[in-house]
C-alpha cells in the first residue's frame, strides 16, 4: 500500500472512477477541438479509467509501458500473493466530434487516412495498373 496521502484519498475505486468522470469533464472543456490526451493508469484500475474516458472522447490506443527499471526488479517475488506488476498503461484519446454524429472521431483518424493516401497513394495506382 502507498503512504502518501495522495494515493490514499478515496476509499472505495468508485470514488476514484467518480473523480476520473470529473476530471474527463474538464479535460473536455480545456482541449482544442482536435486535442487529445494520455491518461496513465495502474493495472487494477485501467479498465475503469478507460470506460469512463470512453463516454466522453474517443480512445485510439491502450499503450503498455513497460518499465525496464522500478522496485519490481528487487522485490521478493517468492512472498508476493500475485505478480508485482511491470507495466502501465496509458490510455490515448481525442475529442469527440461535436457534429451532427456525436460518435465520430474529431479528425485523428481521418488525417492519418489522408497521410497514407498522399504517401501511398501512386504506389496503390501504381499495383493495379499492374
Amino acid at each position: 500500500m502507498k503512504s502518501e496521502w495522495w494515493d490514499n484519498q478515496w476509499e472505495e475505486s468508485e470514488q476514484f472512477l467518480s473523480w476520473t468522470g470529473e476530471n474527463c469533464q474538464e479535460w473536455r472543456r480545456l482541449l482544442a477541438f482536435n486535442g487529445s490526451l494520455y491518461v496513465f493508469a495502474s493495472p487494477q484500475m485501467s479498465w475503469g479509467v478507460e470506460g469512463e474516458i470512453r463516454k466522453r472522447f474517443n480512445v485510439l490506443n491502450r499503450i503498455t509501458w513497460r518499465k525496464a527499471a522500478g522496485k519490481h526488479l528487487g522485490a521478493d517475488k517468492a512472498a508476493l500473493r500475485g505478480y508485482f506488476p511491470q507495466t502501465e498503461t496509458i490510455i490515448f484519446a481525442e475529442q469527440i466530434n461535436e457534429s451532427a454524429d456525436s460518435s465520430a472521431p474529431a479528425g485523428y483518424r481521418q488525417k492519418c487516412d489522408e497521410a497514407a493516401r498522399d504517401v501511398f497513394g501512386k504506389y496503390i495506382a501504381q499495383v493495379k495498373e499492374e
